[in-house]
């Protein structure tokens, strides 16, 4: 695994730096050319691109060189809203509804903020991308024994039974644009933590991801 971070490290590095050129450059044209242009959708397209590709080398390092939690007692609460407002946008252009349940206001969870940051905003953004117009997401927290549980669930299509045996998997993915490794990501995060991630869904029924961080100060 050491010798795949660093590899993933040198590949990283090879792609972003042609990356900066190219964002340099469409900075430039995004500035120049009027939108009433027609080249200019052009440019919104490499603009788009562009994230895309830096958002695949981003989630490939993540994946490849997961870095240790530096997990201490947060409010689970804070990290719900955070994902909300950095999804809130993705939302509602998708024309799903977004709900956090407020009822965990006092909950706290051993965990690296960042880290369960990320790994809900991936289970959220996938979440939303399931979902058709009108449909639902939410997100809530509660205390169990031996831990606190997180769950991100939505009414979409649901996933069926034999791609919920793969869907943690590295690379599996059922996106024509997806990298398949945003949910093998939130695993590695939850494995790291000591915790576990599983999926409850039936097709037709929506899904249910659940994420739970063990905390030995909460007694079985």
């Amino acid at each position: 695994m050491a010798a795949m971070g660093q590899l993933a490290s040198a590949v990283a590095h090879e792609i972003r730096n042609p990356l900066n050129g190219i964002k340099g450059a469409q900075d430039i044209l995004f500035e120049t050319i009027s939108p009433v242009r027609k080249e200019y959708r052009f440019v919104e397209v490499v603009k788009k691109e562009t994230a895309r590709l830096e958002d695949i080398v981003t989630e490939f390092l993540d994946f490849a060189r997961p870095r240790a939690p530096r997990r201490i007692q947060a409010n689970v609460l804070h990290a719900l809203r955070a994902v909300a407002d950095l999804s809130e946008q993705h939302a509602t252009i998708r024309g799903v509804s977004l709900t956090v349940d407020e009822s965990c206001a006092d909950l706290c969870a051993l965990m690296d903020p960042d880290q369960i940051r990320q790994a809900l905003l991936n289970l959220l953004l996938n979440a939303i991308d399931a979902c058709e117009p009108g449909g639902a997401v939410t997100l809530a927290a509660r205390p169990e024994p031996g831990g606190a549980v997180i769950v991100v669930r939505d009414n979409g299509a649901g996933i069926a039974p034999e791609e919920q045996d793969r869907i943690f998997e590295p690379f599996h993915t059922t996106k024509s644009r997806g990298t398949g490794l945003g949910l093998a990501v939130c695993r590695s995060i939850a494995r790291a933590h000591g915790g576990t991630i599983s999926v409850q869904s039936a097709p037709g029924q929506g899904a249910a991801f659940i994420l739970f961080l063990p905390d030995p100060e909460r007694s079985e």
